[in-house]
């Protein structure tokens, strides 16, 4: 289902049921359904947990910038589907 999404400059059409997320080493915009977020969410709390393994601060609060990136996304996802569905 889509509904019209009005910026100031465009009108849009927005995905009720994806979320998008611009690449940020090609600029390209893409757009992820709920079960995909919720892959990339175990991917990226499975590369969570190797870094606090290796005991790696760094790489850790990367991973963890990453991981908090990817929920907040799966929120607004959440935020948007109809629970009449």
């Amino acid at each position: 289902m889509l509904e019209h999404v009005r910026t100031e400059k465009q009108v849009v059409l927005d995905d009720l049921y994806t979320v998008s997320h611009i690449s940020k080493i090609t600029g390209e915009e893409k757009r992820y359904t709920l079960q995909q977020l919720n892959g990339i969410i175990r991917t990226y709390t499975s590369r969570l947990e190797e870094a606090e393994l290796l005991g790696d601060e760094k790489l850790v609060d990367s991973r963890r910038k990453s991981l908090r990136y990817w929920k907040g996304k799966r929120k607004t996802l959440m935020e948007k589907i109809p629970l009449n569905v």
